[in-house]
């Protein structure tokens, strides 16, 4: 699954309010899941720092919240949730190292003259 748009989410969300997990953890994911959204929506605003933040709390929460998500782990909402979760991690990955490329090349520009 790759995050293609936000139907993709707004659809995501839907399964999981409709499905029969646990109060919980469809609470979870979904707040985490409008979360993401949100930070894509407004990429231009939140940039880089905005995907870290919503990275490390969701992955928090899904440390803090390991056994009610195993005891779901084989239905459908959690497994999608899950895998749009690793996609929204490979653009951090991206997005950080495309970030620290430019960085770079900013500051080595930059800082050339007092060499």
């Amino acid at each position: 699954m790759r995050i293609k748009n936000k139907d993709q989410i707004q659809s995501l969300l839907e399964k999981i309010i409709e499905s029969e997990l646990n109060q919980p953890l469809k609470i979870l994911l979904r707040e985490k899941l409008i979360e993401i959204r949100k930070v894509l929506e407004d990429y231009q605003f939140y940039g880089a720092d905005g995907i870290k933040k919503i990275v490390e709390e969701t992955l928090g929460a899904l440390v803090i919240n390991k056994n009610e998500i195993a005891q779901e782990k084989d239905k459908k909402p959690v497994q999608d949730f899950l895998k749009l979760f690793k996609d929204f991690l490979d653009i951090a990955i991206k997005t950080k190292k495309i970030t620290l490329r430019y960085w770079r090349n900013i500051t080595k520009s930059s800082t050339s003259w007092l060499i």
